[in-house]
Formats: structure tokens, sequence, C-alpha cells
């Protein structure tokens, strides 16, 4: 009978066809085991969250059977028949009161009890919020009763409105769903400063295009208009955006390339051609093993191409896309907590997706994403429930105030609403959806350390709007190991801030540590815009170089013709003044150059004698030594000195005179001046000559050889003459170079 009820309870209510009060006595046919699953069912979030007409009739149901049970005496018999009595006269109770039941929008809400499901249920309140036109207006209704959360700090741009001055200035974007926040940062050095940020509600319906949101952010926030030239990123999250970590051999870059957008798209399930991937080498600057361990993201074209053109259509060109978890892992590394030892994760909770990061010895290993945010917390508290007996309900405004005001309430807590209804009385339509968060966030730390072969968590860092809520760190540390920890970051503020600035940026940081995180990341890696935007980029630059340049070179010649101007009557001054000197030395001048051309031929005569005169002459030395050396009976006619080709040189050039010609003229003459020796002739004669005077011949070219100042003596002739009886001879001495 209860999976029965169970199949026809999960159905749409407004397909059910439901009966007025009077068929109440079908209540009889419930049994207690019905109404105790229905009551348990009612305390479980429905899967389907658009389905909130479930979850106001199990709240109806709920609330009812515990009425019900209360308004039993302890000495009634505890059956189903005295039960369901009991039940039918609370039900009845309720209707009686039906001028008591809350209202909305000052209409009286009609109230039935379904023979199928056995359910009382508000019948408008669920065909109205199972309309989605209602929901968008619904979410309009929360950002606008909600003024006092937004906030828009003082903007500190105007002693950086100098040319280039804005270059270095970047603006983080978190566009949400409903709202949109935005940090502008100063980098200078190794520092970051703080020159803008704020919170500005999104009161855009969620069909809205990006046109739409980027008109609220240029022409509602005036953002660019502070900030000119200052760039700007966003992030990108979602079932077509992906993270891996790959691991290749040492290889050419354009290999890595090819097979990082091979496995990218394998393992990211982005094989369409338009998909989008970068990536960095996590050890090149510190490479122990001869490969490359990547750390690689992509994302499908349209996640990005929709937000950069409507970008683009105004004339701004973006700066970098950057996927949510990498923007987490940056924050993590900027933050004074930072140790690169550490196994951290980073929990990002948003209107309706939550992030989970996993950070290991500083590097982004795994992250996950799942539908669960503080929008359910704000919903789930817009059911119905029960108090003495009558129904109370919240709209959109009152919720979110509730929300943001107690947060988790605990048993303990005494305050009330403006109904008198105990806050307290709402924490279990809040359980429900902590616990199926808490459960999430188990199972991805579970899977991270079982497949990645991590360490226990060190720290946990909650991050978002609704961490910021009361008792809920302390709720979520019973689903998490490590200690819950808040990040602290290390920009500094702009000292034209006020004192309710720096207090509300510290106090809403987390809910402001994206759009921060993106704007202190200046590096280009890890960028998901599109080829085509990235060479925009380039171009831009090139542009603004080019006229930048030309402004440049306008103002130095003004500045110029400006000095040349206010300085010509100096000028011209100095000019008449050395005129006069010039006439009065005009003579010197002459006499100057007649004397710069005498020595210009004395310095001429001096190298010609330079060249003529040898000091070094071994001559003088070469003469006493013939002439000391000459026998007796012996006699020299002539000395004469000559120079003459080598035997060397002739022989080599018998060798090589089949060989061509290499070298031109003038390197010939130089090789022949360097190759031709001093050749001494000596010529004499010996009277009367005895047997022995040959041999006085052979002694004297003996002794010349001894000497050392020749490299060889010859003897080149040698004649008898009988008529005058004397032995005639020439020798030759080659004189040592």
């Amino acid at each position: 009978m209860s999976e029965n009820r169970l199949l026809k309870f999960q159905q749409k209510e407004n397909k059910k066809e439901t009966e007025s009060v009077d068929l109440l006595p079908d209540m009889d046919l419930l049994d207690l085991t019905d109404l105790s699953f229905l009551m348990n069912y009612s305390l479980d979030e429905p899967e389907d969250q658009d389905n909130k007409a479930i979850n106001a009739q199990n709240s109806w149901v709920g609330s009812s059977i515990v009425a019900a049970t209360k308004s039993l005496s302890e000495d009634e018999e505890d059956s189903s028949e005295t039960f369901s009595k009991a039940l039918k006269d609370e039900f009845l109770g309720l209707v009686s009161n039906d001028d008591d039941i809350a209202k909305t929008d000052n209409q009286k809400q009609k109230y039935q009890f379904s023979t199928e499901t056995g359910i009382l249920f508000n019948e408008n309140r669920a065909k109205q919020e199972m309309s989605n036109e209602d929901e968008d207006l619904e979410q309009i209704d929360i950002t606008r009763n909600i003024d006092d959360q937004n906030y828009q700090s003082t903007i500190v741009s105007k002693k950086f409105s100098w040319i280039g001055a804005q270059e270095k200035i970047q603006i983080g974007l978190d566009i949400g769903k409903q709202n949109i926040k935005y940090v502008v940062v100063k980098k200078l050095g190794n520092r970051n400063i703080v020159l803008a940020f704020g919170i500005h509600a999104n009161t855009l319906n969620k069909n809205a295009s990006e046109n739409e949101v980027v008109d609220l952010i240029i022409d509602e926030m005036k953002l660019f208009s502070a900030f000119p030239k200052a760039r700007f990123a966003w992030n990108v999250y979602g079932p077509k955006v992906g993270m891996k970590q790959i691991s290749l051999p040492s290889m050419k870059k354009q290999m890595i390339v090819a097979a990082v957008i091979w496995s990218a798209k394998k393992d990211m399930n982005l094989e369409e051609e338009n998909a989008i991937i970068d990536f960095i080498d996590l050890n090149e600057k510190d490479r122990k093993e001869d490969k490359h361990q990547l750390l690689a993201v992509g994302c499908a074209e349209d996640v990005v191409i929709s937000m950069a053109s409507a970008f683009l259509a105004r004339k701004i060109t973006p700066f970098k896309v950057t996927p949510l978890p990498i923007s987490l892992w940056k924050l993590y590394k900027d933050s004074v907590e930072f140790d690169s030892k550490h196994c951290v994760a980073l929990i990002d909770i948003g209107t309706k997706t939550t992030i989970i990061a996993f950070i290991n010895n500083g590097v982004l290993e795994f992250f996950r994403e799942f539908q669960t945010g503080g929008k359910d917390i704000t919903e789930a508290l817009m059911s119905t429930i029960f108090y003495h007996g009558k129904p109370y309900q919240l709209d959109a405004a009152k919720a979110e105030e509730l929300k943001r005001t107690f947060g988790f309430p605990q048993n303990d807590l005494e305050d009330v609403t403006a109904d008198n209804v105990p806050v307290k009385e709402f924490s279990v339509l809040i359980r429900p959806i902590l616990e199926r968060l808490g459960n999430e966030v188990r199972r991805s730390i579970d899977y991270y350390k079982e497949h990645f072969s991590a360490p226990n968590l060190d720290w946990v860092f909650l991050l978002g709007g609704s961490s910021n809520l009361k008792n809920f760190s302390s709720f979520m540390s019973e689903f998490v190991e490590g200690e819950i920890n808040t990040l602290t970051p290390s920009a500094e503020m702009a000292d034209e801030f006020s004192e309710l600035d720096i207090s509300t940026f510290r106090d809403r940081f987390l809910e402001l540590a994206l759009p921060y995180s993106l704007a202190i990341d200046n590096d280009k890696s890890l960028n998901l815009l599109p080829p085509y935007i990235k060479k925009l980029q380039k171009l831009f630059l090139i542009k603004k170089a080019s006229i930048y340049g030309v402004i440049f070179g306008f103002i130095l010649l003004g500045l110029f013709s400006v000095f040349a101007q206010l300085n010509s009557k100096n000028y011209q001054s100095e000019y008449e003044m050395l005129q006069t000197q010039f006439k009065r030395l005009e003579p010197l001048k002459r006499e100057h150059d007649a004397l710069r051309i005498e020595q210009v031929n004395l310095l001429n005569k001096k190298n010609i004698y330079s060249e003529e005169l040898i000091l070094e002459n071994p001559l003088p030395t070469i003469m006493q030594a013939v002439a000391n050396l000459v026998p007796k009976g012996m006699a020299l006619r002539s000395m004469v000195l000559e120079e003459s080709v080598s035997n060397v040189e002739i022989q080599n050039s018998k060798r090589n005179r089949a060989s061509k010609k290499s070298k031109n003229s003038k390197s010939k003459k130089s090789d022949n001046a360097d190759n031709m020796d001093k050749v001494l002739l000596l010529s004499g004669v010996t009277l009367n000559p005895g047997p022995d005077a040959g041999i006085n011949i052979a002694d004297y070219m003996l002794n010349l050889s001894k000497t050392g100042l020749f490299e060889s003596v010859k003897l080149e002739s040698q004649n008898y003459n009988q008529r005058e009886d004397e032995l005639s001879f020439k020798i030759e001495a080659v004189i040592g170079k």
C-alpha cells in the first residue's frame, strides 16, 4: 500500500483530480504505517527541485501528523483508528479556520484533500510554484528585496589615469544569476592593491542574453567608465569545462601540443572541432625527471564565445577566461595560508552549483562540480510549516533575509519571526539541503583519496556567500576531515578606501574570492579565450603601441620646436659672438694650416727614411770577417752583394709549375720579396800557387762558414792562368737572415 501511495505522490499535482474537504471521511482508510511513511518522506529533499508543490505538500502532511500526534492523550489507545481520527480533526480544524490561513497577493488560499494521495495541499501555491514564469519573478523579488546586501566601494582611479598607467590594472568579474561581483586590482611589482570592489544585484531574469548582461555591467555598474584601459577576466564552469593532468615523455613542443589536444578531447568529452584547450608544464621550472607533467584545461567554444562576442560588440576586448577550479587554485597560492606541503580542499558554494577543488603539494589535482547551492536553502525556507496548528510560509525576500540573519538555526535559538514563529522551527526545512551538500562533499573527498592516493586533508576552505551563514562551518565539519579554515588575501587596500570599505571587503571576502582571484591573475596561460580573440589582443597592443609612438613623436617634435623658438635669440647672439672671434683668430688659423701642411710633409719624409735606412746592417761585420780570414798568399779582388731567389723556392716552383695560380699579382710580389736571399760574391787570386793552393781556398771557405754569418758557402769557379802563374777563384756566400 505504501509503494502505491509513493508512486501516486510523485505525480504532478496539476494533473491530479482532487475533491473538496467533504471527502475527509476517506482518511479512515489510512493506517499508521502509511502515515509514518508520509511523515518521513516529508523530511527528505525531493530529487526534482522544480517540483516545489511536492515539497509544500510534504510540509503540510508532516506538520499535520505531528499536531495530530500531540493531540492524543497519553492514556488513549495507540491505534490506527485513534490516530486517524485525531489527524482528521486536525485537518477539519485547519479548514474551519480558513480565514486565519496565510494569504499570498491578497488572495485567500484554497486547501484541498486528495483522495489519491491522502494529502492536504495548497492548490494555488502548488500551481504557482510549478510555473517557470513565476520562478523568474521570484528571482527578481529576491534580488530587489536584498538591496542592503549590495555594495559598491570607493573607486580609486584618478591617480592612475595617465597614459599607460592602467595597463597593469585588472578587473575580475563573477557573473552570477543572482549577483554580479567584481574586484579591481593594480599590480605594483610583487604587490596587489585593491582599487575597487562591489556586489551588484543581477535584476535580469534567468533567460537574459549575454548582451543584456554586458549592458548591465557597462551601463549600470559603470565599471569600464572608471577603468577604460583595464584588462578583465571571468570564470567558466559546467559540464562542458574540464581539467586533466597529463604525463608525457620528453619531446618537441609541436608534438606536445598535438598530444595534449588529443588526450584532452578524449578525457574531457570535447570531441567537437571547436573545443578550446590550453595547458602549462608543471615541471618547467624544476624538471627533475626527463618527462613533462602537464595541466590541461578545455571547454566547448560555445561556453565562451557568446559572452566574449557581447563584450567585443561593445569594443571591449577580454583578456582572459579562466576555469573556476583554476581560479580557486590561484586564490590559494596567493593567500597567506598557502603551504606547498599541505593537502587542502577549497569548496565554493554558489547560487545553484558547488565546486570542490583538491590541491596537493601546491598543485591542483582534481575538482568536482554538483548541483546544490545557496538558492536551494532559500527555496527550502519558502516551504510551509505548521506552528500551533497554523500554516506559515515565507516569501522569497523573507526567506533570504532569514537565511542571511540566522543561517542554520540551532535548537536553543529564541528568536522569532514577524509572525511570532520561532526561527528554530525552520531548521527542519534546511537540514535536508545541508545534509545533501555535506554528503556530496564527503563523496568527493573519498573519491579523491581513493583514485589519487592522496593523504588526509590538512585544511578545508569554504568560499561563497553561503559559507558565511551562521553555524554553517560547524555543520559542515561533520562531513569533512581536516580543519575548516578561512583564506586571507595578500592584497593591500587602497589608501583612499574608507573604514567601511575595508571592513566590508574583509567581512564579505568569501563572496568576493573568485573575482579577486581573477583580478590578481596576470598570467596568460590556461586561458580559454578563442585563438582569434587572443590575436586581437596582440593586434590591439601593436596598434596601441603605434599610436603611442606617433603621439610621443609629435610631443617631442612640438617640445623641440617650442624650445628652439624660445632659445632662438640666445642662439643668434652666440652666433654673432662666434663670428667676431673667428675674424680675430683667422690669421692664427692660416698659420696653423701652414704648420699642419709642413707637419704632414715631415711625416711623409720620416716614413720614407725609415723604410730606406737599415739600422741593423750586418755588412760591416761580414766585411771585417771576410778580410780577416783571408789566408797568406791569397788576395781578394772584389766583393759584390746581390739578391737572388733561394734554392728552396726554385725547387718549389718547379714542383708546382703545373698547378693553377690562386693568388693575385700583389700577393705574388709580396711572397717573392719574402723569399729573396742576399748573396755575397767574393773574387780572389792566389799568386805563384803551390800544391796546397786549393787546400788554402777550402780552409778559407770553411772558416767563413764557422763565423755563423752565412747560411751556405760554396766555390762557384776556379781557374789557373799559366801565363800569369796565378789561381783565380769565385766564392758564393749566402748571408743568413
